[in-house]
Order: C-alpha cells, then sequence, then structure tokens
C-alpha cells in the first residue's frame, strides 16, 4: 500500500484566507465597514475567500457587494447600504 503525502494546509494557502476572513469579521463585530481588494490574488484565491467571507457575513446578518471587479463592500448588520442605478 502507498502512502499518500498530504502537503500541510498552511502551504496550500488555507490559513492567509482564515487570516484575512477574521480580519474582516473582526471590524464587522466592531461596526465598521470594510472595502476588501482582491488584486493580488488569482481568480481561484479570490472565489476562495469570497466564499468563505459570504458564509461569514451571512451568518452574522451582515452583507457583502461588488462594487467594481475584485472590489467588496462588507457591512455590519448595523449598517444599511442602499444601491442607486
Amino acid at each position: 500500500m502507498s502512502k499518500v503525502k498530504r502537503t500541510p494546509q498552511k502551504e496550500r494557502g488555507t490559513y492567509k484566507y482564515f487570516d484575512v476572513n477574521g480580519k474582516v469579521i473582526d471590524e464587522l463585530k466592531k461596526g465598521k465597514t470594510v472595502i476588501l481588494k482582491t488584486g493580488k490574488l488569482d481568480q481561484t484565491e479570490e472565489l476562495r475567500l469570497v466564499d468563505i467571507l459570504h458564509g461569514s457575513i451571512y451568518s452574522m446578518k451582515g452583507q457583502i457587494y461588488d462594487l467594481a471587479p475584485q472590489t467588496y463592500l462588507c457591512s455590519p448588520p448595523t449598517i444599511k447600504v442602499e444601491e442607486t442605478n
């Protein structure tokens, strides 16, 4: 039977997603709005980070909006954001 070598999560980049997610959520818990720019991430990394953020923000009843390509507005439940056309 062959052994499968597992890559530690830190090497796969998982920690950086949770680190950014944690910082954003900490600011939202303080009642602050966060603008997140993901320009330095490739598309796969961006999608993973935004997926994790969506779940975290949803669980605290906050909102996340696409402002522009690779730019997101994250707001806590205490701040209502109105979209205009």
